[in-house]
């Protein structure tokens, strides 16, 4: 367990047992729930991953497994930038750095990912292993952000100009990322 400044805490579970002859199950997990030094920021986070894997014969293994993940949290751009007269670069506007500029309420990302795996692995008799790694993803996604899109136009006045947008993204990917054959035979 973590617990930490700005109301930042977060715990994690590993857990896993044998099934029985040629099996063996694991359970990993998280969950965090965070503040921030920034005004009006927080985070809310947590994760699951349960893993079977079975031993099918000498030579061949199976490992399947899942994956949950949701994230939410405050989408936040920062402290925007200002010119003082006659100069080329910009610097962070004087303010306090925990300062929110932009609309808290209406900046926010949201993120929820499922992902099933499969890895296949075999030992054969003539020194070789072959090992495949397959998955499928859904990812939903969501992020809005109204945050400060103009440089103050001259310290102490307070102005800055606002924009926002929001981006909307649903996938679903099947990988197979890779297979494998790998020599084991030595001189």
């Amino acid at each position: 367990m973590e617990y930490s400044s700005f109301d930042h805490k977060r715990t994690v579970l590993d857990a896993g047992s044998m099934l029985g002859s040629g099996a063996a199950f694991r359970i990993l997990g998280m969950y965090e729930n965070s503040g921030s030094y920034r005004d009006f920021v927080d985070l809310d986070r947590w994760a699951v991953n349960p893993v079977v894997a079975f031993k099918l014969n000498k030579a061949t293994k199976l490992t399947l497994g899942y994956e949950h993940a949701e994230d939410k949290r405050t989408a936040d751009r920062g402290i925007p930038s200002f010119k003082p007269l006659g100069s080329f670069y910009g610097f962070p506007a004087p303010t306090a750095r925990s300062t929110f500029f932009g609309n808290p309420d209406l900046s926010h990302a949201n993120a929820t990912v499922d992902r099933l795996y499969a890895i296949a692995e075999h030992n054969t008799a003539f020194g070789l292993s072959v090992r495949n790694h397959t998955s499928w993803v859904n990812y939903d996604k969501f992020y809005q952000n109204v945050y400060p899109g103009t440089p103050l136009n001259a310290p102490g006045n307070g102005l800055v100009g606002i924009l926002a947008y929001n981006n909307e993204t649903d996938r679903e990917n099947l990988f197979n990322r890779r297979t494998s054959l790998i020599s084991s035979i030595s001189d």
